[in-house]
């Protein structure tokens, strides 16, 4: 099952651009106010060091350094625009810079109204890329708690459990058994659950 990484409102376009900036321009106005606290987390525009970077044009680089530049400014002027957060988050795991990526994701959480894409995309962060399980479980587990209807925030946990360490595999069960409760018939967790009943054992 392919994990997916989602933003509010559009799909990103992974135009492979952008630029590595390793100092932050204390000049520049700062993320934060109206009720939020000042972001304190990776530059907005640093796609980190992967040597993924090597095979991209000068060009690439060129257009995404700009538009991690458009969102951060963007942030100055509304520190709570969801979507940007998870713009921003999203570019930086493309480019494999996944601490960047997670402080984006965590500053969005003290967004208003409350969004679960934040707590799922970090679980998936945490789970696989920075493997951290604890922080993986918490983050999926908050993302069910606030969107209880939503398919795919089961399915995703299910297989954090089932993939990342087979030996927690009945809790994948449990998962989607919770999941049934909420979205009565669903055509996919009941399909889930069979196949799951079957590589575990119940």
């Amino acid at each position: 099952m392919k994990r997916n990484y989602i933003i509010l409102g559009a799909i990103v376009t992974l135009l492979v651009v952008g630029g590595v900036v390793l100092t932050r321009d204390r000049s520049a106005k700062p993320i934060g106010g109206s009720g939020l606290p000042e972001y304190e987390g990776d530059f907005i525009n640093n796609i980190g060091n992967d040597s993924f970077l090597e095979q991209l044009t000068s060009d690439q680089l060129k257009q995404k350094k700009e538009k991690l530049k458009e969102l951060e400014k963007t942030l100055q002027n509304d520190p709570n625009d969801r979507e940007a957060w998870l713009e921003v988050g999203i570019i930086k795991k493309f480019f494999n810079n996944h601490q960047g990526a997670a402080d984006a994701w965590e500053y969005g959480k003290n967004t208003i109204p409350i969004l679960s894409t934040f707590y799922y995309n970090l679980g998936g962060l945490y789970g696989y890329e920075l493997q951290m399980p604890e922080k993986a479980e918490e983050n999926y587990l908050k993302a069910i708690e606030i969107d209880p209807t939503l398919e795919y925030l089961y399915t995703g946990l299910a297989e954090f459990y089932a993939v990342s360490n087979p030996s927690r595999g009945k809790d994948a069960i449990t998962v989607i058994k919770e999941g049934l409760k909420s979205i009565l018939e669903s055509e996919s967790l009941t399909y889930l659950l069979e196949y799951y009943e079957r590589e575990f054992g119940e």
